[in-house]
């Protein structure tokens, strides 16, 4: 709740708390590695998720989001075919438990990777106050 960026690895928001962030740093990954994890308080994060590469020595990757230690999203990132970065939209829910982590999945070599999530900020509606 400042304009002061407190670190890597933190949950962030904006003075007006209409928006969130977090970054991860860069991260040598070969095992799986978590990237990032949080947890909001009673906000919505409406997310854009970034997951990028600063080396990739012709491996595959697997990334995985939990919530609340249930895996709920999985992409496979092919070498050949996938590119090095990718963008999913993602809403994590209030109290959640949220943890993003890579894994090699081709050798044990580890390369560099950074992951950051921007979030447009929701807060739960109040009961009594939906129109009918």
């Amino acid at each position: 709740m400042s304009g002061t960026f407190s670190g890597i690895q933190t949950l962030q928001f904006t003075p007006d708390n209409k928006k969130a962030y977090a970054y991860s740093g860069e991260i040598s990954v070969s095992t799986e590695k978590t990237l990032l994890e949080f947890q909001p308080n009673s906000e919505y994060l409406n997310c854009l998720i970034e997951v990028g590469a600063g080396s990739r020595t012709d491996d595959d990757y697997k990334v995985r989001f939990y919530l609340d230690n249930e895996v709920v999203f999985l992409k496979y990132m092919n070498n050949t075919y996938d590119p090095l970065t990718g963008i999913t939209a993602f809403i994590i829910p209030p109290f959640s438990t949220f943890k993003l982590t890579l894994q090699n999945q081709s050798t044990a070599t580890a390369n560099t990777w950074s992951a950051n999530v921007t979030a447009k900020v929701g807060m739960a509606p109040r009961v009594g106050n939906l129109v009918e």
